[in-house]
């Protein structure tokens, strides 16, 4: 929101509970999954561009039957959007529309091949949404965001976990310390999509920082950070997810877009009191 604001865009945002609107921020409290309610809301503002980042992402979410329901509801937006003469939309989508046999993922040359419900619904949204942008005077571009983190997140997650752990005195257990993944700054993700969003081009990218990274390592600049890597086991358990699995980023680095922070200077700002 703050990068949105900085480029004196008048935002008309989605929440649940009651905010405080300024001049440039009008909040609109609702129901995404109220169909009625978000096509009125539509037709009231008639919005030019629109970013779609909404998703239920709670606890047991990968396979949720929520899902569905946010797909629908994704799809019904989109439509309103059109209907009201919108021009443009980004919507988020995710890493896990891939396939994991692939280990380095690339759009349009990585196979397709989601394994959770949740991927299913994103993938599905992305066919409709591309779909029913055929004909219109409308464009749209999907962001696969890979493992994002950063203040806020839910204390179950991989780097809230582990730095909750390491601020308590607790032990700080990686199970899975071989697996390397692609971990990208909220700060970064959210200046992605903004990029997408002016840019005007159609199509699928990936949203990440491109640098592969284990959570071992991971685990290890938390503890240095903090002061205590006494405190760190790293374990190397059998998983079902695989071993590496990381984002080619050189198609959204073509529109100008480069990653602002690395992962200790995000993890300073993510680290309460750092």
């Amino acid at each position: 929101m703050p990068l949105l604001l900085e480029k004196q865009y008048e935002i008309y945002a989605l929440t649940r509970r009651e905010q405080t609107s300024s001049d440039s921020l009008l909040w609109r409290q609702g129901d995404f999954l109220d169909v009625k309610f978000m096509a009125s809301l539509l037709q009231e503002i008639r919005p030019d561009l629109m970013l779609h980042l909404a998703w239920d992402v709670g606890s047991g979410y990968q396979n949720s039957e929520q899902n569905y329901e946010w797909m629908w509801a994704s799809f019904n937006l989109w439509r309103n959007f059109v209907a009201n003469g919108g021009k443009r939309a980004v919507f988020a989508g995710t890493c896990f529309e891939y396939d994991w046999n692939y280990e380095r993922c690339e759009e349009g040359a990585t196979p397709l091949l989601p394994r959770s419900t949740y991927g299913i619904c994103k993938n599905i949204l992305r066919e409709l949404v591309e779909d029913y942008a055929q004909n219109k005077n409308v464009t749209w571009a999907w962001g696969r965001i890979f493992y994002p983190f950063g203040p806020g997140e839910h204390p179950e997650r991989f780097f809230p976990s582990l730095i909750n752990a390491a601020l308590n005195c607790e032990p700080v257990i990686v199970n899975t310390g071989r697996q390397v993944r692609d971990f990208v700054y909220v700060k970064d993700v959210a200046s992605a999509f903004i990029s997408l969003l002016e840019s005007g081009i159609c199509g699928v990218f990936n949203v990440a920082s491109g640098v592969p990274c284990s959570r071992a390592q991971a685990a290890e600049k938390i503890c240095d950070i903090i002061s205590c890597r006494q405190q760190l086991e790293i374990k190397t358990l059998a998983s079902s997810e695989p071993d590496s699995f990381f984002a080619d980023i050189s198609k959204l680095n073509c529109l100008g877009w480069r990653t602002r922070y690395s992962l200790e200077e995000a993890l300073r700002e993510t680290i309460p009191c750092s």
